[in-house]
């Protein structure tokens, strides 16, 4: 047995291995190696072209890697797609949200998997239930489970996105930018939630800008220049 591999298991559950992309002639990633714990949050800074958003789309499943390696758990994971990269506990909170905006916050949660009863048609009473009790859980009480998203300030849609990623299971949340259209309050609702999470042995990426919260907030930090990381 390695030894030494049980080790990285027990104490990562995400590791990018000399990860390399090319567009075209134009090498974006160059030999990138991070690694996350398990209950980490990881800040991922660099300025705008630095790589942070190929790498985390190569992740996602967006963009194919042309080299190395991603480990996730202890095992070899090729995220051909981004539904295997859902199906594998990964969740990509994106800048600009994937949100029905006409739809309640309830229906936004379930969009992908309504639950139906016995008579084989959708359950709105238990769908209401279960989002509610979530919302609830995560400490959320500025809007309820019938709200319709399209009221919702910008905060408080990004939350309906980060509740919605964890509904799913995810290990690993990925948030982009998650603090540039919020206010100060919504900020420190969003850090609260993103702290909860650690605590429950989530595992989250915040890529920002600003590095005053990234120090605040992040347990380590990887930073991108030109598609490598110095620091």
């Amino acid at each position: 047995m390695d030894v030494r591999r049980v080790a990285e298991k027990q104490d990562y559950i995400l590791q990018l291995k000399q990860v390399t992309k090319s567009f075209a002639s134009v090498q974006v990633l160059k030999d990138i190696t991070i690694a996350l714990k398990r209950g980490e949050i990881l800040g991922l800074v660099g300025e705008n072209g630095a790589g942070k958003s190929t790498l985390m789309n190569i992740l996602g499943g967006i963009h194919q890697r042309d080299g190395g390696e991603i480990v996730l758990d202890g095992e070899t994971f090729e995220p051909a797609n981004p539904k295997v990269s859902q199906a594998a506990g990964i969740a990509f909170v994106h800048q600009e949200l994937n949100l029905f905006t006409n739809l309640s916050v309830y229906e936004n949660l379930f969009i992908s998997g309504m639950i139906k009863n016995r008579a084989k048609t959708i359950d709105k009473r238990a769908m209401k239930k279960i989002a509610q009790e979530k919302l609830k859980e995560l400490g959320i009480t500025d809007f309820t489970a019938d709200d319709i998203v399209g009221v919702l300030p910008m905060g408080q849609r990004q939350l309906v996105e980060i509740t919605k990623a964890i509904m799913k299971d995810a290990k690993i949340i990925i948030l982009d930018e998650p603090t540039t259209s919020l206010s100060n309050k919504e900020k420190e609702k969003l850090f609260e939630i993103m702290h909860l999470l650690q605590k429950q042995g989530k595992s989250l990426i915040f890529i920002s800008h600003i590095l005053e919260d990234v120090f605040v907030h992040c347990d380590e930090i990887a930073v991108l220049r030109d598609g490598e990381i110095i620091s």
